[in-house]
């Protein structure tokens, strides 16, 4: 009962957000602390490893929290493969792209809209470029960096 309860209140926040998400205005932002540079370097750097438990550490714990603990019961593999998702930048086709398999990532920009902040991204393989956006925030100590992907 708890479980569907979650399950329904995680799909009704998606949903909200993405509505939100649609409807904000983004704007480029030009200047950032040397603190997040830094934070997005490590994590850029830490992608071309391949290595799932490390990249845990750069993610949001909120976000780890309801999506890894609760909704995908600890399956690290599959949360951390699921950032990496959006449209093919040559075809527009959806397509998910596996840690192992990223050749590349350049950090295409990042956007503010009121308090909220996202990163833009164009992952590779050897035959796909997809465009990925996280979000990212402070942790709740209110001292580091954490990125969030999808919710649901």
């Amino acid at each position: 009962m708890k479980r569907n309860l979650f399950l329904t209140l995680v799909i009704f926040s998606t949903f909200i957000f993405q509505i939100q998400a649609q409807t904000l205005e983004w704007e480029t932002v030009t200047k950032t602390s040397s603190s997040m540079h830094k934070f997005l370097t490590r994590f850029e750097k830490t992608i071309l490893k391949h290595n799932h438990n490390k990249l845990m550490k750069f993610m949001h714990k909120n976000y780890i929290q309801e999506q890894h603990d609760k909704f995908l019961e600890g399956r690290t593999e599959q949360f951390i493969n699921e950032l990496f998702c959006g449209d093919d930048l040559k075809n527009n086709k959806f397509e998910c792209i596996k840690l192992p398999q990223i050749q590349k990532i350049t950090r295409l920009r990042i956007e503010r809209s009121g308090r909220l902040q996202r990163i833009v991204y164009r992952v590779e393989t050897q035959n796909i470029q997809i465009e990925v956006i996280l979000g990212i925030q402070k942790q709740p100590d209110g001292k580091k960096h954490g990125l969030n992907g999808a919710v649901g």
